[in-house]
C-alpha cells in the first residue's frame, strides 16, 4: 500500500501556501462539519391568549441545537424575564392593559445571529381567556381538530425520490366570516427526518373553496399537515414537529398506510 505525501516546489511558494489553507480550512478531506447551523422554527407560549398581568411560558423549538447557543429577547409590551438565555425559554409578563404585543427573539451560535422569529401575543382581559392558541378561535371554532386526513399515503420508512402517494383531507372553518384564500397547509414526511412536501420551492399547499387539499408527495414513515397563515415560511427539514403557535393554527399527524391487506 502506498503511503500519501505532500511535495511542494519551492519556486511555487504561493501555490504551496494556498494548498496549505484549504487543508487546514476543511474544504479538502472530511475535516469540514458539514451540520446546518441552529434555526428556530417554532415558538410556543402558555398560555395564548395571556390575561392582563398575567405570565406566559415561552418556550422555543431549535432545529439542529449545538452547544454554545445564546438566546436575546425582546417585547413591545409587559416583560421578559429573563432577557438573555442560554436555554430557548423564558417568561412573559402580561401589561395591565389588553393588547397585543410583539415578542422578537433572536439566536446567536459562534458569535453570529443564525435565527430570528417573531410573534404576537395576545393579551386580553381575564374573562377572555381562551385555551386556544390564537385570536381566530372564534373564526375556526371550538373543535381541538379542524384538519381532517381522508386520504393517508402509504408507510415506507425509506422513502426516496422515486416513490410518491397522494395525500388529501379537509380543513373546517367554521365562521362564514373566516376566508380560506389567507390560509394554507404545510405538508411533511417522516424518515430520518421532517420533509417538506412536495417539494422545497414549494412548501405551503392551497385550499380549495370547500377547504379540500391534495398533494402527491413523497412517502415516509408518518406523515403531518399543518394549518398556516399564507406568510408562514417553514423549514424544508426539521427533526420534529413545530407546537401550534400564532402562525400555525392546528396540526393533523398519522401513521403510513400499511401494505398489508
Amino acid at each position: 500500500m502506498k503511503g500519501f505525501s505532500l511535495q511542494f516546489d519551492i519556486r511555487r511558494p504561493l501555490r504551496a501556501a494556498a494548498f496549505i489553507a484549504l487543508l487546514g480550512s476543511g474544504l479538502l478531506g472530511c475535516g469540514r462539519d458539514s451540520t446546518p447551523a441552529p434555526s428556530i422554527f417554532g415558538i410556543r407560549i402558555a398560555p395564548n391568549p395571556v390575561p392582563v398581568g398575567g405570565k406566559g411560558e415561552i418556550t422555543l423549538s431549535v432545529s439542529y441545537p449545538r452547544p454554545h447557543m445564546h438566546f436575546s429577547w425582546t417585547v413591545t409590551g409587559g416583560s421578559l424575564n429573563p432577557t438573555e438565555t442560554t436555554n430557548p425559554s423564558t417568561t412573559f409578563v402580561a401589561p395591565e392593559k389588553p393588547t397585543p404585543v410583539r415578542l422578537s427573539v433572536s439566536l446567536e451560535w459562534n458569535g453570529q445571529t443564525v435565527s430570528t422569529r417573531e410573534e404576537v401575543v395576545e393579551v386580553v382581559a381575564s374573562t377572555e381567556t381562551s385555551t386556544f392558541p390564537n385570536a381566530l378561535a372564534s373564526a375556526l371554532g371550538s373543535s381541538p381538530t379542524m384538519i381532517s386526513i381522508s386520504t393517508v399515503p402509504r408507510c415506507d420508512p425509506k422513502g426516496g425520490p422515486n416513490s410518491e402517494d397522494d395525500i388529501a383531507g379537509l380543513v373546517k372553518l367554521k365562521d362564514s366570516s373566516a376566508s380560506v384564500n389567507d390560509y394554507g397547509v404545510v405538508i411533511y414526511t417522516k424518515t430520518d427526518d421532517w420533509w417538506v412536501q412536495p417539494q422545497a420551492s414549494y412548501p405551503i399547499s392551497t385550499i380549495g373553496s370547500d377547504g379540500s387539499f391534495k398533494e402527491t408527495i413523497h412517502t415516509g414513515s408518518e406523515y403531518a399537515v399543518l394549518l398556516v397563515r399564507k406568510d408562514f415560511q417553514p423549514l424544508p427539514r426539521i427533526p420534529v414537529l413545530p407546537p401550534r403557535s400564532g402562525d400555525i393554527l392546528e396540526i393533523a399527524r398519522v401513521k403510513g398506510k400499511s401494505n398489508s391487506p
